[in-house]
């Protein structure tokens, strides 16, 4: 039996050799299995057992499977024989025949050890030979229904004729008898497997995968789907296509140091509803075009409902998210008519909540028409609050081709106001809406620049509590420029929190073109995060400490948020909202396809712990 100062001191050593990324840390993770083989209660040893017709029987004789104390620790060993043995029958879960010329040992976790997610790992001797097929892998969880139809991780298969080989791989829709289901397999030299212990480990999230020797990673991927608790595997086979010959030397021995799992304590983004690539949202389908909001239109309890102008000009509908679908709130019927708005192409929609009572209201804007007005929404449908009369203002504001409107609540009054930005005029003007009409708070008095910003084409503006202060900040990111700066407002001007001095970064996230931004308490802390995606394949989540932009998650560039693959260039959507719940964002995803037979994919993701 090991002593305790050796148990804390291997679990020491593996902690620190996380440190090679930021995502490594000793603190993010929580040992939940530490596996050093007193004994095998956590385990249950295959008896007469071929895996589906391959060349070896498994047996629970202790000539297979045994412990033996090497160097006064414990080690599990799997002995593989050239002997005969006869089953003592035949079925489809057992033995496939009566006569085998190898035996060999297996052994998985028990159904009270499926883990989902994390990182394992196992120090092992390998054995070598012609026809050796030594393994270290997962399988969908003894007891699990698999919803995702997808089964297994390879940690290492080795093939025993090339010693320096370590075989990853993953296995979509993968089920006995066929095994013809999706995979992807990925050969990474290594060194010498068989003449000394190595330790093998995989970490495993909603997102992506990777792949360790010796606690450097050898390979990582995104998770293409493989959702559901596992069992943790070991077992010698023999190749079927690649039988032992004269040079293979038996008995031969798989001797495994010890298995560990840990639980990773930091948040995922999970996909907890999708559309199944159908286009389809309760009984609306999402077109290319459509124009997505999010707002709390109704019961001002915090929850954000989705609004949907459908590019037919015709149908508007609201959609409540109950935990497990969407249901429709309200539509207008097809009337091609919010109210006595009358839906036109171009038209601009602004999300806030400009009175203070709780309920979002929905700001229409047509630059073609020069009108604009304010709804408010109750159970008995839509209120007009305020119009312009089609004069092509709001108040002192001049509506012009390509003018840019955000909604926040900059001062912390508990009202959102507008910020009105033109590229052509150079103004820049902030409103606020009171009794009944709405009111200048700040001007540039058309310098083109809001405090030291210069206004640029492309610019994007990001809106977020970012420090938690209950008022929001105004973050800008220019491409063109390579500059970014945190405004918030205070004594009615705008005051510089934080500027990125034109490096083209906010902290490690390098600005590409094409990036999309999105802000939300994602993590449930009291202050927003910006999310960044890029159509480089990387998204990353930056919270603010008050002084810099520290990274909280990363998909380390693999394309993959949630368990999907996703393509920013064709999102037409990335809405942060909180859906579920009053107090946490989610994202709600919208892509739309190459494959024209796949027009739409949707998705709303939640940002949770393990």
């Amino acid at each position: 039996m090991k002593t305790s100062t050796t148990i804390i001191l291997i679990l020491a050593i593996q902690l620190l050799s996380f440190s090679q990324t930021p995502f490594h840390q000793p603190g993010d993770w929580t040992p939940i299995l530490i596996e050093e083989f007193d004994n095998l209660n956590h385990w249950k040893v295959a008896h007469e057992f071929d895996h589906y017709g391959e060349p070896q029987v498994y047996t629970n004789r202790a000539k297979n499977v045994f412990i033996r104390d090497i160097g006064g620790n414990n080690h599990l060993v799997l002995k593989t024989c050239n002997e005969s043995y006869t089953c003592g029958g035949t079925s489809p879960w057992g033995c496939s025949k009566l006569n085998y010329d190898y035996t060999s040992g297996w052994v998985e976790t028990k159904s009270t050890f499926n883990t989902q997610y994390g990182f394992i790992e196992a120090r092992i001797k390998n054995p070598k030979g012609k026809g050796l097929w030594p393994a270290f892998w997962t399988f969908i969880g003894e007891g699990v229904s698999n919803g995702s139809n997808a089964a297994e991780i390879d940690i290492f298969e080795m093939n025993g004729n090339n010693t320096t080989d370590q075989i990853t791989n993953l296995h979509l829709e993968y089920g006995a008898p066929n095994f013809h289901g999706v995979s992807f397999p990925e050969h990474i030299s290594i060194a010498d497997y068989s003449t000394s212990f190595h330790t093998y480990g995989l970490k495993w999230t909603p997102t992506n995968i990777y792949w360790y020797f010796d606690n450097q990673e050898i390979r990582k991927t995104n998770n293409p789907g493989i959702i559901d608790p596992v069992r943790i595997i070991l077992n010698v086979a023999i190749w079927p296509n690649d039988l032992p010959d004269n040079t293979t030397q038996f008995p031969t021995e798989f001797i495994v140091d010890f298995v560990k799992v840990y639980e990773y304590n930091k948040n995922e983004f999970i996909v907890t509803w999708n559309d199944h690539e159908s286009g389809k949202i309760a009984k609306g389908h999402i077109k290319e075009g459509d124009v997505i909001l999010k707002g709390d239109f109704y019961q001002s309890d915090g929850k954000d409902e989705l609004l949907i102008c459908y590019s037919d000009n015709k149908y508007v509908e609201i959609y409540d998210f109950d935990g497990l679908k969407w249901d429709s709130k309200w539509t207008n019927g097809g009337s091609g008519e919010v109210e006595s708005w009358r839906l036109n192409d171009g038209d601009i929609f602004e999300i806030g909540d400009y009175n203070g009572d709780g309920h979002e209201n929905l700001l229409a804007i047509s630059l073609n028409t020069k009108w604009s007005q304010l709804y408010l929404i109750d159970d008995n449908g839509w209120n007009l609050v305020w119009h312009n009369n089609g004069n092509g203002e709001i108040k002192w504001w001049y509506f012009n081709q390509g003018d840019k409107f955000i909604a926040g609540d900059f001062d912390g009054d508990g009202k959102d106001e507008l910020l009105a930005v033109s590229l052509i005029t150079k103004w820049s003007q902030l409103y606020s809406f009171e009794n009944n009409e709405w009111i200048q708070d700040w001007s540039n008095n058309g310098n083109g620049k809001i405090k030291w910003w210069l206004f640029n084409q492309g610019d994007d503006f990001i809106v977020g509590d970012f420090d938690g202060d209950g008022k929001d900040e105004l973050l800008i990111v220019s491409f063109t420029t390579k500059w970014s700066q945190l405004y918030s407002f205070e004594n009615n001007e705008w005051i510089q929190d934080w500027s990125n001095n034109g490096n083209g970064k906010i902290k490690w996230w390098l600005f590409n073109e094409n990036d999309k931004y999105t802000s939300g308490d994602f993590d449930k802390d009291g202050n927003d995060e910006l999310l960044c995606f890029s159509n480089t394949k990387w998204i990353q989540c930056y919270n603010w400490s008050g002084a810099d932009w520290n990274m909280d998650w990363t998909n380390d560039g693999t394309g993959n948020l949630g368990g999907f693959n996703y393509n920013v260039s064709n999102a037409n959507e990335i809405l942060s909202g909180n859906f579920h719940t009053s107090d946490k964002s989610d994202l709600f995803f919208i892509e739309f396809q190459s494959n024209p037979c796949i027009a739409v994919f949707q998705n709303l993701i939640r940002y949770l712990k393990l």
